[in-house]
C-alpha cells in the first residue's frame, strides 16, 4: 500500500512540473528611460531583458508605428535596446528557448512618457555675460526665451547645478555652469544649461597646474603665484582641471587621484584601492578631459593614462571621475577602462570641437606611423579616424617626448627623439577641430641628431610659432629653438629657426599658459623657464633661463597636461593699429571688452581731425608724422580709454634724373636720396642688379631702362632712367707697374683730355704715386657730335719689398793685437752683396782695420738698400798670471811675474796671501816681480792665493776689476 502511494505521488509530481514547462511566461524587466527623446540630445534607449528564467536564445518584436527601420524593430540580443521616438503605449513581446530546452513567450506593455515643456535658456546661446557684482536671474520658462504655457506649479520638480536648489528661479553672481533639471510626475526631466561669464574675467578651467617634485602654480588672477600643497611627485607628466572660476577640481600623476583637499579620490566601490595605469616615466602620463553633456553641466570626467613605452602593454585607458559624489569633491566611478588600443606611445593632448562641444583625444603608436584619434562625446568614447602618415615612430624612443594641439586651433604638432643614433624631428600637420581630419603632408623640422633628443613642444597663442625643446644628458648640453610656422614651405620655416636657449641643465615639456606665456620644465631646478612669444608683427622671443621661482619645490621633465582649448590667454580691448608709409590708410581696430556685451568707441587720431565710432576701419594722415591714437571703449560694465602712438613714415626720395645719352664706357646713376637707413634696389631691364644695398647710387656699363626702388622700414618709392652709351675710343694707362719701397713713380694719362679726374682725387695729367694700389684716371675727350667720352683705366702698382736685412751697425777689434773679426750682410745668399771699401761680393767678410763698411743688399727684384757697419778699436784688458813658479836661484822662473795688457797703471793692485789669510805680498807696479820672500823671510814650497784688481783702460767706465787665483810655490 506504501509503495503504490509513492508511486501516485511521484506521477503526480512529473505531471505538475511538464505542466509548468510547458505553460512558464518570464517576466520582462524594462530599464532606462522611459520618456520621449530630449530635443537635440538625440536620445537614451530603453532596455529590457527578461527574468525569472534562464534562456539560451531570444526573438525580440518591437511593436512601435514611429519607427520606419525594419531592423530597429526586432532583435535577438540579451539584453536589446530600442529607442522611442514618440510617446505613447508600445507592446513589447520575446520568445525563445530556456536552457532546460523548452520553448517561453512573454510580452508587456510599456508606457513611455512625455517630457516636460522643452526650454532654451537665452535662446540657445551657450554663454552669457554680466558685469562684475551685478545679478543674474536663470528662469528656465522665462517669457523673454520661452514661447508657450510654463508648467503649472507643483506639477513639475526642479533641481538646480551646482546649486542644489528646487525653485524655479535662482539668482547668480559668480561666473559658472548653470544647470537645471525639470521632472515631471513620470520622472521625465528635460535639462539646459548656460555658462555665465563676467565681464573681464576669463575661464581658469588651466589655472591651477601640479607638477614635479611637490611643485605648483596658480594663475588665478592673470599672474601666476606659487603654490606649495601639492602631493604630486613624478619624475614626468600629470594632469589637473579647475572650474571655470579657478577652484581647483582634482589632479594626478596618472597613478594616484589627489582631490581640492589634497586627498587621494576614493573610488565609489570602496573596496578598489589599484592605481590607475599611468606611467611615472611617461611623457604625458595622463590627461583630465571633461565628458560632454547635451544640456547639463560638465561633472563626468575621463583621466586618460600613458604608460612608459619600456612597458610591455603599453595600452592606452581611462577613469572616470564624477564630481557630484563626495559632497563635490568627486568619486572614481571606475578605473582602467581599455580603450582598444595598445602600443601606445606616452603621448597625450586634447583639444575641443567647437561644432558640437565634444573633445577630440590624440595620441600615436609605437612602431609605426598611426595617429589614435578618439571622440568624447555624452555618450561616452568613440573611435574617430585615425590615419597612417608621416615619419613612422619605429623604436621605443621615439614614442617618447610631447604632442600638442594649436590652443588656438587649426595645428597639431609632434616630435620624434632621436635616440641615441638618429637624427629628432617634428611634424607638424593641420588639424580640422570640426571634423577631426588630419590633413597630410606635415610640414618637417629636422632638429639635428642626437643627443640632445627632442622632448617638448608648443605652439604660440596666435599659432604662427612653435617652440621645440631638446633634453640634454651629461655630455651634451639641452636646446630650444623657435621656428616661424606662418608659412607652409619646410624649408622656408627651418631658415626661421632661432636658438632661444641653450644650457647645461636638462630642458623638458613646454605648456602654454593662461597668462599667454610658454613655461618650460628644468629636470631638478627650483625654476621655470619662461617663454614670452613675440608679437604679432615680430619675431623677436623673450626667454628667462630662471623665469618663475618655485618656492624651494623642484621641477622635474613633466608639466600639467590639459585640452588646450580652454586654456585661454588674456584677452580684451586694446588698440591694434601698425606703422604705414605716407599716403596709406592705417588699418585701426579693437577687441571687444567682454564678448558678447556691445561695446561703443570713440576714436582720436590724434591729428585735430579724425574720429571714428567704429570697431575698426581705416584712416589716411595728410601728413608724415607721430600720431597718438586715443580711443575711449565702454559698454554696461566697463568704460575704459587708452592710447597709442603710430608713425606715419614719409617716403624716400627717388630720383634719377632726365634719360641720359652720352660718351662713355660706364655712368653713375644717383637715386638723390638722403634718408638715413634706407636700402636699395636696382635693375636693368626688368633684372635685380643689387638687393638690399645700401648705396644710393651705382655707375653701369651698358645701355638700359634703369630702375631704383628705395625703402625705408616698410616705405618705398622708385624711378627710371633710360641710359644710352657712345662707346669711347681704347684707351689704356700700360702694364701694371712694380715699384721698390720707397722710390716713387709717375703715372702719365693721355694727353690732350679736357679733364682729368684720378681716384686720388687728382685732376692733373701726370701723378707721383709711392704706394702700392689700383690707381685709376677717367679723361675727358671732346668729341665732333659734341658729346664728350669719358675713357677710363685702371693700373695696378705693386710695392715690391727691400731686402729683409738686419745687420749690426758697430762692433769693434783690438787693432793693437792684429785681431781679425767677420762682418755679416745679411741673413741669407739670396740676396746680392757688395761692399766698400774693397768691393767684395761674399755675405760675410773678414776685416782687421777700423773704420766704416758699408754693404749693398739687393733683391732678385732689384731693389736695394745699403747698411753701415762701423769698427772701431776697443780691446778687453787681459790678466795671466802664472800656475806656479821656482825661487831656487837657477835662473829660471825664479820670480812670480803677472803679464797685463789693456789695462789703467793708476788702478792696478797685486796681491799675495799664505794659507792664514795673512798678505805676504802687494804691488801696484804692473812691472815689479815676487820672489817669494816676504821681510826677509823665504816662504815653504805649498800653494799661495792671489787677488788681481785692475780697471780696463779702454773700458773705463766698467770701473774696478778683480780676478782671484792660486800659484804654487815650488824649490
Amino acid at each position: 500500500m506504501i509503495r503504490k502511494i509513492y508511486f501516485t505521488v511521484l506521477l503526480w509530481i512529473t505531471c505538475f512540473l511538464v505542466a509548468q514547462a510547458q505553460t512558464v511566461r518570464p517576466s520582462i524587466r524594462v530599464t532606462g528611460r522611459k520618456c520621449e527623446p530630449e530635443q537635440g540630445c538625440g536620445g537614451d534607449s530603453t532596455r529590457f531583458e527578461i527574468t525569472g528564467v534562464t534562456a539560451t536564445s531570444w526573438q525580440w518584436t518591437f511593436e512601435d508605428p514611429n519607427t520606419s527601420d525594419p531592423q530597429a524593430k526586432s532583435s535577438t540580443k540579451a539584453k536589446p535596446a530600442h529607442l522611442y521616438l514618440q510617446p505613447g503605449s508600445y507592446r513589447v513581446s520575446v520568445s525563445g528557448k530556456l536552457a532546460s530546452g523548452a520553448d517561453y513567450a512573454t510580452d508587456t506593455t510599456i508606457k513611455i512618457s512625455t517630457l516636460p515643456p522643452a526650454f532654451e535658456f537665452f535662446q540657445g546661446k551657450e554663454d552669457t555675460t554680466i558685469c562684475k557684482g551685478s545679478e543674474l536671474v536663470l528662469d528656465p520658462y522665462d517669457s523673454r526665451f520661452f514661447q508657450g504655457t510654463p508648467p503649472a506649479e507643483g506639477t513639475v520638480k526642479y533641481l538646480w547645478y551646482p546649486t542644489g536648489d528646487t525653485t524655479r528661479t535662482i539668482t547668480v553672481t559668480d561666473k559658472g555652469c548653470y544647470s537645471v533639471e525639470v521632472m515631471n510626475g513620470d520622472s521625465c526631466t528635460v535639462t539646459d544649461r548656460i555658462n555665465v561669464k563676467i565681464c573681464g574675467e576669463a575661464d581658469q578651467q588651466a589655472s591651477k597646474w601640479y607638477f614635479g617634485s611637490n611643485a605648483g602654480i596658480s594663475f588665478e588672477g592673470g599672474q601666476p603665484t606659487v603654490i606649495t600643497d601639492g602631493k604630486i611627485n613624478t619624475p614626468e607628466g600629470s594632469s589637473s582641471i579647475s572650474d571655470r572660476k579657478g577652484n581647483l577640481l582634482f589632479y594626478t600623476d596618472g597613478r594616484k587621484i589627489y582631490d581640492k583637499d589634497g586627498n587621494v579620490m576614493t573610488s565609489r566601490n570602496a573596496s578598489d584601492t589599484t592605481s590607475l595605469s599611468g606611467s611615472p616615466n611617461s611623457t604625458q602620463a595622463a590627461l583630465i578631459v571633461p565628458q560632454p553633456s547635451c544640456r547639463g553641466c560638465e561633472t563626468i570626467y575621463y583621466v586618460f593614462t600613458t604608460r612608459d613605452v619600456n612597458d610591455s602593454t603599453r595600452c592606452l585607458e581611462y577613469t572616470r571621475v564624477d564630481m557630484r559624489g563626495n559632497g563635490g569633491k568627486g568619486v572614481i566611478l571606475d578605473k582602467n577602462i581599455q580603450t582598444g588600443d595598445c602600443n601606445v606611445s606616452e603621448r597625450l593632448t586634447s583639444i575641443e570641437n567647437p561644432k558640437d562641444s565634444t573633445y577630440w583625444v590624440l595620441s600615436h603608436g609605437v612602431g609605426n606611423s598611426k595617429f589614435i584619434l578618439k571622440r568624447l562625446t555624452k555618450s561616452g568614447l568613440e573611435d574617430a579616424d585615425s590615419p597612417e602618415i608621416g615619419i613612422p615612430h619605429e623604436s621605443k624612443y621615439q614614442g617618447e617626448g610631447q604632442i600638442k594641439f594649436a590652443s588656438s586651433g587649426g595645428k597639431m604638432g609632434v616630435v620624434i627623439p632621436g635616440g641615441e643614433k638618429h637624427r629628432n624631428y617634428a611634424e607638424i600637420y593641420t588639424f580640422n577641430d570640426s571634423t577631426g581630419a588630419i590633413t597630410p603632408p606635415p610640414i618637417t623640422l629636422d632638429l639635428g641628431p642626437a643627443p640632445p633628443s627632442a622632448y617638448g613642444i608648443e605652439f604660440s597663442p596666435d599659432g604662427k610659432q612653435v617652440y621645440i625643446s631638446l633634453r640634454g644628458n651629461d655630455s651634451t648640453e639641452s636646446i630650444l629653438y623657435q621656428y616661424d610656422i606662418s608659412n607652409t614651405d619646410s624649408t622656408i620655416i627651418a631658415s626661421t629657426r632661432i636658438e632661444v636657449a641653450r644650457s647645461e641643465k636638462e630642458f623638458g615639456a613646454l605648456q602654454y599658459a593662461p597668462d599667454g606665456k610658454i613655461y618650460m620644465a628644468i629636470k631638478g631646478s627650483e625654476y621655470l623657464g619662461v617663454i614670452t612669444p613675440p608679437g604679432a608683427d615680430s619675431t623677436e622671443v623673450e626667454f628667462e633661463l630662471d623665469g618663475f621661482n618655485l618656492g624651494g619645490k623642484l621641477s622635474q621633465l613633466g608639466l600639467p597636461n590639459f585640452v588646450q582649448s580652454i586654456i585661454e590667454p588674456p584677452s580684451g580691448p586694446g588698440i591694434n593699429v601698425a606703422d604705414v608709409c605716407f599716403g596709406e590708410p592705417i588699418e585701426f581696430g579693437t577687441s571687444p571688452i567682454c564678448d558678447p556685451l556691445e561695446d561703443k568707441y570713440e576714436w582720436d587720431f590724434g591729428d585735430g581731425k579724425g574720429k571714428s565710432t567704429q570697431q575698426s576701419g581705416q584712416y589716411t594722415y595728410a601728413a608724415a608724422g607721430t600720431y597718438t591714437i586715443t580711443l575711449r571703449q565702454y559698454n554696461a560694465c566697463k568704460d575704459t580709454t587708452m592710447s597709442q602712438q603710430v608713425t606715419v613714415n614719409p617716403t624716400p626720395i627717388a630720383n634719377l634724373g632726365q634719360d641720359l645719352n652720352v660718351c662713355a664706357k660706364s655712368v653713375v646713376l644717383d637715386s638723390k636720396n638722403n634718408f638715413p637707413n634706407s636700402q636699395y634696389i636696382w635693375q636693368r631691364n626688368g633684372r635685380i642688379l643689387t638687393v638690399d644695398s645700401t648705396a644710393s647710387s651705382i655707375r653701369v656699363d651698358s645701355s638700359g631702362q634703369y630702375v631704383v626702388i628705395v625703402l625705408v622700414g616698410d616705405c618705398f618709392s622708385s624711378d627710371t632712367i633710360q641710359v644710352t652709351l657712345e662707346t669711347p675710343p681704347n684707351y689704356s694707362l700700360g702694364p701694371d707697374q712694380k715699384l721698390c719701397t720707397g722710390n716713387t713713380l709717375q703715372l702719365d694719362a693721355l694727353p690732350g683730355g679736357t679733364s682729368y679726374l684720378w681716384n686720388t682725387g687728382a685732376n692733373t695729367q701726370q701723378i707721383t704715386v709711392d704706394q702700392a694700389g689700383n690707381y685709376s684716371v677717367v679723361v675727358t675727350i671732346p668729341r665732333t657730335n659734341a658729346i664728350s667720352c669719358e675713357v677710363s683705366d685702371t693700373v695696378r702698382v705693386d710695392l715690391l719689398p727691400l731686402p729683409n736685412v738686419s745687420v749690426i751697425p758697430k762692433t769693434s777689434l783690438c787693432q793693437p793685437n792684429n785681431q781679425t773679426i767677420t762682418l755679416t750682410g745679411g741673413p741669407n745668399d739670396q740676396f746680392r752683396y757688395l761692399w766698400t771699401p774693397g768691393n767684395e761680393t761674399t755675405r760675410v767678410i773678414s776685416v782687421n782695420r777700423i773704420g766704416v763698411y758699408t754693404v749693398e743688399v739687393s733683391t732678385q727684384d732689384g731693389c736695394s738698400e745699403a747698411h753701415n757697419i762701423e769698427v772701431i778699436d776697443l780691446c778687453d784688458p787681459q790678466i795671466l798670471v802664472p800656475d806656479a813658479f821656482s825661487p831656487n836661484g837657477d835662473g829660471q822662473n825664479d820670480r812670480l811675474q803677472v803679464i797685463t795688457n789693456h789695462i789703467s797703471d793708476q788702478d792696478y793692485e797685486f796681491r799675495v796671501y799664505d794659507r792664514w789669510g795673512e798678505m805676504i805680498f802687494r804691488t801696484t807696479d804692473r812691472n815689479e816681480t815676487w820672489d817669494g820672500t816676504y821681510k826677509g823671510r823665504t816662504y815653504p814650497p805649498q800653494s799661495y792665493a792671489w787677488v788681481v784688481q785692475y780697471r780696463s783702460t779702454y773700458y773705463p767706465e766698467r770701473g774696478i776689476s778683480t780676478q782671484r787665483g792660486a800659484v804654487l810655490l815650488a824649490k
